[in-house]
C-alpha cells in the first residue's frame, strides 16, 4: 500500500517490507533510513502486500517480490524513477519494466551482496533490460568486483551506511562493575571464535544473536560460564541498554566481501563504545584502527581502511576501533584485554568513534546523499523526456 499519496512525483520508493514489518522496525526504535529518505523526497512508498500468495512452482516463479515488482512497474510515473531496497527486488523490477515496455523508467537498486556468481549474472542481465539506472553499494569491495558487470547506461555509486545518532546516544557506564563484552547480530557472525577468546577471562560476555535483518541465526557451542548466548531478537531499547553497559563491543566475522556487521559497529560507535572487528575484505569503510595480532599489534590505523575510502579526504585518521584477523581467537583475546587494561585509551577510542559517526554516518546525511543520487537520476529522466517531446 502507499504510505503517501502520489502527487506530481516522478520517484517511487519500492520496499520489500510489509506494513507490519515496517511498523515493527519503526516502533520504539531508531529512525529508519528509508523513512527519512521518503520524508526528504516527499515521495510515495510502496510496500509489499501480504495477500494473494501462491503455492507451488508458479508461486516460486511469480512470488511476492515479482508480484510486488509488477505492481510497482505499473504505478511508476512516466517518465520516472523507481528505487528498490535490494537486489532481490531490483532484479524482478528490471524484468517487470521490460515486460511492461517501460524504457522511460530509470531503476535504482540498493545492492547488498551482489558479487556472488549467480548474482553477477543476474546483474549483467538486469542492467541490460533497463537502459538507465544506478546500483548503490555500501562496500568498496563490492563496487570493485561488479563494476564490469553493469550495462553501459548504468552507474555504480558507493555510499556510506547510516545510524540514528540520536537514538544510539552515549550513556555513562558503570566501570566499577565486572567488565562486560557485548556482541550482537547474526549475519556472517563467528561467535565461536569470540567464545574461545573469552574462555577463562575475568569478563562477562553477552551475545545477542537475534537479528531484525538476517535470514539465518548465528550459533556457538560449549559456552563457558562467563558467556551468555541470547537467541531471541532483542527490542531496540533493550539492545541500547546492553550497549550502554558494555566495556567494549566485539563484531567477530567470517571472511566475507560485503559489509556484514556494519549495523552493530555503527550502533556501538554511536554510543561511544570501543569496537573490535574482524579484518574482512568487505568490512573496511567504517573503522579506522590498527590490526592486532597474537605476536604484535600495528601502532597506526591500516591505511586502506576507514571513511577515507569513500573519498572523504578530510576524514581524520583517529583510532576508532581495533581490527583482528578473522577466526583468530588469540588475536581477539589480546585486543579485548588491551582495551580492558587501558580504560583511558578505550574511552578515547569510543569518543573518536562517536565523533566519526556523527560526522559521516548519520541517518539524515545518509538520506541526503541518497536523495541527491535519486534526484540526479530523476532530473536526467525529465530532461530526456523533454528532449523527446521537442523532437
Amino acid at each position: 500500500m502507499y504510505r503517501r499519496r502520489l502527487v506530481n512525483s516522478t520517484v517511487l520508493i519500492c520496499l520489500s517490507l510489509t506494513e507490519e514489518e515496517l511498523e515493527r522496525l519503526t516502533n520504539d526504535g531508531p529512525r529508519r533510513d528509508i523513512v527519512a529518505l521518503g520524508e526528504l523526497l516527499d515521495a510515495p512508498i510502496l510496500l509489499r502486500s501480504t495477500t494473494g500468495s501462491r503455492k507451488g512452482l508458479l508461486g516460486k516463479i511469480f512470488g511476492p517480490q515479482m508480484r510486488h515488482a509488477w505492481k510497482a512497474a505499473g504505478l511508476a510515473a512516466r517518465p520516472g524513477t523507481i528505487f528498490a531496497d535490494g537486489e532481490h527486488l531490483g532484479f524482478p523490477l528490471a524484468l517487470a519494466l521490460l515486460l511492461r515496455g517501460r524504457r522511460d523508467t530509470r531503476l535504482i537498486i540498493l545492492g547488498h551482496l551482489v558479487d556472488k556468481r549467480w548474482k553477477r549474472a543476474m546483474l549483467w542481465v538486469a542492467t541490460r533490460m533497463v537502459p538507465q539506472g544506478t546500483l548503490i553499494l555500501h562496500s568498496v569491495t563490492q563496487s570493485q568486483r561488479v563494476k564490469s558487470d553493469v550495462g553501459n547506461g548504468w552507474q555504480i555509486a558507493t555510499l556510506p551506511y547510516q545510524v540514528d545518532t540520536e537514538f544510539w546516544e552515549p550513556v555513562t557506564s558503570n566501570e566499577s562493575r565486572r567488565p562486560l563484552i557485548v556482541s550482537a547480530g547474526s549475519e556472517n557472525r563467528d561467535y565461536q571464535t569470540l567464545v574461545n577468546a573469552a574462555r577463562g577471562l575475568d569478563v562477562d560476555v553477552r551475545i545477542a544473536a537475534g537479528s531484525h535483518w538476517a535470514r539465518e541465526s548465528a550459533t556457538a557451542n560449549e559456552l563457558p560460564p562467563n558467556v551468555e548466548f541470547i537467541k531471541e531478537t532483542l527490542p531496540f531499547t533493550a539492545l541500547r541498554e546492553l550497549y550502554g553497559r558494555a566495556s567494549a563491543v566485539v563484531v567477530p566475522l567470517f571472511p566475507s566481501s560485503n559489509q556484514a556487521g556494519v549495523t552493530t559497529i555503527l550502533e556501538a560507535m554511536s554510543m561511544a563504545r570501543p569496537v573490535v572487528v574482524s579484518c574482512t575484505d568487505g568490512q573496511r569503510e567504517v573503522v579506522s584502527g590498527p590490526l592486532v595480532r597474537p605476536e604484535s599489534a600495528d601502532a597506526m590505523p591500516i591505511p586502506a581502511r576507514g571513511p577515507r575510502l569513500f573519498g572523504l579526504d578530510a576524514a581524520p585518521n583517529n583510532i576508532t576501533g581495533l581490527y583482528v584477523p578473522p577466526e583468530d581467537a588469540a588475536a581477539l583475546r589480546k585486543a579485548i584485554v588491551s582495551l580492558l587494561d587501558d580504560r583511558n585509551r578505550s574511552r578515547e577510542i569510543g569518543h573518536a568513534g562517536r565523533q566519526t559517526v556523527v560526522e559521516y554516518f548519520g541517518v539524515d546525511d545518509f538520506a541526503g546523499r541518497f536523495a541527491a543520487i535519486i534526484l540526479a537520476e530523476d532530473t536526467v529522466v525529465a530532461q530526456r523526456s523533454k528532449a523527446a517531446t521537442r523532437a
